[in-house]
């Protein structure tokens, strides 16, 4: 599962009080997957106290890097695709 099914799921949680997304038909599930990728295109940039902050976590990355990194993370939701990383020995 995408995490941006997984949001749309949530999404739809909340909005019918149970989590029965099978249940849900696929124009259902498509509307709320839209509306999920339209708030996530809306937060896509960071506002500058996110960059100030995700800074203040690593001091080495740069303001324009940490800005770099969320945009990078939003867009592979955007995209739905998993990333799974393995830690090499």
């Amino acid at each position: 599962m995408t995490q941006l099914e997984r949001a749309a799921r949530a999404l739809a949680k909340v909005q019918k009080g149970t989590d029965d997304w099978e249940s849900l038909d696929e124009q259902l599930q498509q509307t709320l997957k839209d509306q999920v990728r339209a708030v996530l295109e809306a937060i896509r940039i960071p506002s500058y106290i996110q960059t100030r902050a995700g800074q203040h976590t690593a001091d080495l990355i740069t303001e324009t890097r940490t800005s770099s990194v969320w945009q990078t993370m939003v867009d592979v939701i955007l995209t739905e695709v998993d990333v799974i990383l393995t830690e090499q020995n």
